[in-house]
């Protein structure tokens, strides 16, 4: 969080910061601001969350089984911690670590020849209710046979 104070002296705490261009309101990723030893120190920077956008796991079986992908590895720039994690569920699937940064997904049966995809949401939020969100697409599928 920023602490600004306003022109009357006012403190208050800021959450989102915007610049106005051409176009209107242009939501700022970070602010920055010179030392006097010269060096530019990063004062504020917009909670984000990337990962990897798609996921996938394989398995070899004649019968049914279940299959886990891989795992996504998000990644949390900006904010303040600590965060909280919370991944979407979905029927058919469990989520390994629901509340934690990095998980794997697996489908619960999958049948010969059969393959399934899904989409889960990671939301994150930092200590001061700031919330960022990344989807991650996930496919599994049973090859059969043996691998």
């Amino acid at each position: 969080m920023l602490r600004v104070k306003d022109i009357d002296g006012t403190k208050k705490d800021v959450q989102d910061v915007h610049v106005r261009d051409g176009g209107g309101l242009v939501p700022v990723k970070f602010i920055k601001v010179r030392g006097f030893d010269n060096r530019l120190y990063t004062v504020w920077q917009r909670l984000g969350v990337t990962a990897a956008a798609y996921v996938d796991g394989y398995g070899y079986s004649n019968a049914p089984i279940p299959i886990t992908t891989s795992a996504p590895n998000p990644v949390v720039s900006g904010g303040r911690a600590p965060f909280t994690y919370s991944w979407s569920s979905n029927p058919g699937w469990a989520v390994l670590y629901p509340t934690q940064l990095n998980t794997s997904f697996r489908r619960l049966s999958v049948a010969n020849g059969d393959s399934y995809d899904d989409n889960f949401t990671l939301t994150v939020t930092d200590a001061d209710g700031n919330v960022a969100t990344v989807t991650v697409a996930a496919h599994v599928e049973n090859l059969g046979g043996t691998a």
